[in-house]
């Protein structure tokens, strides 16, 4: 009977170390896959900048934001920020860098004359209207910054959402924009 014993033992031992194989495996995969960043959705192609922009509605330049649809523009992020009243999310707030090529001073996003989107290379920097805008014609809504339309010669290629800035509120009309 020893040695049927040894051999049960033995067989019990085998099977827990492969058990325990397993779980390291397993918990090395999960681990290593959390790990991963996606860039796809966070825009980190962008340069890091500080942004730190307090504005109050009550005052006159900012009186657009009072009303749904209503925008502002102003200086900060890679090339400036659009600050909008979204009727779904309240004030938002995006980097004017238009995603899909960030370099180019045309990859410029602006509000579309009809107020209802954001368009890349509608203007540059200088809010001089763009000549060679090349094939860039992407539109984002204004309520998330996702892609609304695009030119089909970028089907193949990922389309990133506009870079999005955090908006806080401490009182009625006063926002705070930070990244």
């Amino acid at each position: 009977m020893p040695g049927t014993m040894d051999k049960k033992l033995k067989k019990g031992f085998t099977i827990m170390s492969n058990y325990k194989i397993f779980f390291v495996l397993l918990l090395f995969i999960i681990i290593d896959s959390c790990s991963k960043s996606n860039t796809s959705n966070t825009n980190e192609f962008f340069p890091p900048v500080a942004v730190r922009i307090d504005i109050n509605t009550s005052l006159p330049y900012y009186s657009a934001l009072t009303m749904q649809q209503g925008w502002v523009y102003e200086q900060g992020g890679n090339k400036g920020i659009i600050i909008y009243n979204s009727p779904l999310n309240g004030i938002v707030a995006f980097d004017r860098t238009c995603p899909i090529n960030p370099t180019l001073e045309c990859a410029f996003v602006s509000m579309d004359s009809s107020n209802t989107f954001f368009k890349c290379s509608q203007y540059a920097n200088s809010g001089k209207k763009c000549t060679n805008a090349g094939f860039c014609t992407t539109t984002f809504f204004p309520d998330n910054g996702y892609p609304r339309s695009y030119p089909t010669a970028l089907n193949n290629f990922p389309i990133l959402p506009l870079k999005s800035y955090r908006v806080t509120t401490d009182a009625p009309g006063v926002y705070h924009i930070s990244n």
